[in-house]
């Protein structure tokens, strides 16, 4: 299916100048944080809803051991007519025509492993130490979605794009000996698979946001991401995310990795839950230096087959929906309101004693709704392990 979502293009001559002019970069080699201190919570809150049907089981992130997992994470954004997205639904191929921004797919590729973090300086760890998650960003890029060249533009390897595929995409070149998603999955791109008749300065434009975009992202490679992790999950005042070198661009795309980690890393409740049981969990961050509450409902959908027996899961599937909020009183443009609002639900399987390996696919769409006849932006999201077990 081919749509077709048109804007003027002098909207896009400005969102790329926007992008174009780089803010102040802090100091070089500076934590950069995606939380600010004074707004941020210690631990989300969890409130229990419903306890479930039959046997109740303990969910508790435990780690026992410390190998190394490798994650992809993916993004993709793309304009939509559909009033409720669906995580089984697909994106058609689109015919660039001007509309504000171009669809595209961002692409990490993470290594994280849990270690514990000694109390006492250079000393050995003990099991009374807090664990921390420590990721490495690999490799990471960005790519046009659903779109190709006409004959009258340039084909470059750049917008070869495989839009069929809902698993794993293909990440960019190796940068070092590390196992990467480019060895573990294979593209399958067709011509037949991509629409026809985008305009070519559309297309130009869409190319060069491409590039621009990859340009930030490509600053976020060799990456540092730190998660401190209690028995109940993750702490967001404990994250922190240390760039190669400081960029409020990359900053800003890190922060947005971090918060796609987070939902497959749900905070759990204290007390035991069967199938069906649900909680609710509520924490504030800051975004683009605005307050954001993040509220979620988590459903037990099904434990591991041992789960029952021992009293205690080691796999679980949760259904979460999300919504996130600013909060303040300030004044906020209607376009950071427009990109940071959301609603949002998914899937995600989670591996208690192997906390760094994360499974789950999530969709979600701004509560700003299109004008009649107008598009709205879809956004998917898929966390998958490329380490087995």
């Amino acid at each position: 299916m081919t749509t077709r979502f048109a804007m003027p293009s002098f909207v896009i001559t400005a969102v790329l100048a926007a992008l174009t002019t780089s803010p102040p970069p802090a100091s070089a080699g500076s934590v950069i944080h995606g939380f600010d201190p004074p707004a941020r919570s210690s631990r989300p809150e969890v409130v229990v809803l419903a306890r479930g049907e039959g046997t109740p089981v303990v969910l508790r992130w435990r780690p026992t051991a410390d190998e190394p997992q490798v994650v992809q994470v993916g993004t993709r954004t793309v304009p939509s007519t559909l009033e409720s997205p669906g995580l089984e639904d697909t994106d058609g191929d689109v015919r660039l025509a001007g509309f504000m921004r171009p669809p595209i797919e961002k692409l990490f590729t993470l290594q994280g492993r849990v270690s514990r973090v000694s109390n006492e300086g250079a000393g050995a760890s003990s099991s009374t130490d807090p664990l921390e998650i420590r990721w490495r960003v690999m490799d990471s890029a960005a790519r046009l979605f659903g779109v190709r060249p006409t004959e009258d533009a340039d084909s470059t390897p750049d917008s070869d794009i495989d839009t069929e595929r809902e698993g794993p995409g293909q990440a960019p070149p190796r940068k070092s000996d590390q196992p990467t998603t480019d060895d573990l999955v294979s593209s399958d791109v067709r011509e037949s698979d991509r629409a026809r008749g985008s305009d070519p300065a559309a297309l130009e434009k869409a190319l060069q946001f491409e590039r621009i975009t990859n340009q930030a992202l490509q600053k976020i490679d060799g990456a540092a991401i730190t998660q401190t992790l209690g028995s109940a999950g993750v702490l967001p005042a404990g994250t922190t995310v240390r760039l190669a070198a400081a960029d409020r661009r990359a900053d800003f795309e890190a922060s947005g990795l971090v918060r796609v980690l987070a939902l497959g890393q749900p905070t759990l409740p204290d007390e035991p839950l069967a199938v069906g049981g649900s909680w609710m969990t509520r924490d504030t961050t800051m975004i683009q230096s605005f307050p954001v509450t993040t509220e979620a409902t988590w459903t037990v959908a099904s434990f591991d087959d041992e789960a029952s027996t021992i009293g205690m899961a080691t796999r679980a599937v949760l259904r979460v929906e999300f919504s996130r909020r600013i909060t303040t009183d300030r004044q906020v443009p209607d376009a950071v309101r427009a990109a940071i609002e959301a609603d949002g639900r998914g899937e995600v399987t989670i591996t208690l004693d192997a906390p760094a390996r994360l499974q789950g696919r999530f969709v979600q769409t701004p509560i700003a709704k299109p004008r009649p006849g107008q598009s709205t932006e879809v956004t998917r999201m898929r966390l998958d392990p490329l380490t087995s077990r």
